[in-house]
């Protein structure tokens, strides 16, 4: 798989993994801007599973998250082939509305984004890696999805848009039987 397709892929699934609460069975477009680069995907969530669908530079991928599993499965469409991982603590966080390493979170009021009311709020939180605090933004619906994210430098935004509530296909986060497993070389 391309560097810059898994890399993109993995930043979707940590900023897409912060994403509902608990809410019903949906799907949605998602945009992600970073960069100068837009990425839009396809994001299906049913209880505590939920696949983005993208294609990168190309190349189809999906990434599907499974925590009833504790597993992560990486989809390559054109080899046939997946790579698996254990769930990331980011993104075992995956149903909740707290972000990794959340230190502060202030209730700024209620906008409207993408055509649904929200509640906005001031998120801050330590890095991981160097544990420097940053900030985001997000917009919360009535239905705790986050409609958006936001860096607080505006180095990156995702929308959610075009919402869709209903069952989601139990096959879409299943492995297709005709895959390999792909393992590394190390």
């Amino acid at each position: 798989m391309n560097k810059k397709i898994f890399a993109l892929c993995l930043l979707l699934s940590l900023v897409v993994g912060c994403a509902p609460t608990k809410p019903k069975d949906f799907s949605a477009d998602v945009i992600l801007k970073a960069k100068g680069i837009s990425q839009k995907s396809k994001f299906y969530f049913s209880n505590n599973k939920w696949r983005i669908d993208s294609n990168v530079m190309g190349q189809k991928s999906a990434v599907i998250f499974r925590q009833d599993k504790n597993l992560t499965w990486f989809l390559m469409p054109a080899q046939k082939m997946y790579m698996e991982q254990k769930l990331t603590k980011q993104q075992s966080l995956g149903v909740t509305n707290k972000v990794p390493g959340e230190t502060k979170r202030e209730k700024l009021g209620q906008e409207t984004v993408n055509g649904v009311a929200c509640t906005k709020y001031k998120i801050t939180y330590k890095n991981n890696a160097d544990q420097k605090e940053n900030s985001i933004s997000q917009w919360i619906s009535q239905d705790n999805i986050v409609i958006r994210s936001q860096a607080e430098d505006k180095s990156w935004v995702m929308d959610y848009k075009n919402i869709k509530y209903a069952p989601q296909p139990a096959q879409l986060f299943e492995l297709p039987k005709d895959y390999g497993k792909f393992k590394l070389p190390y």
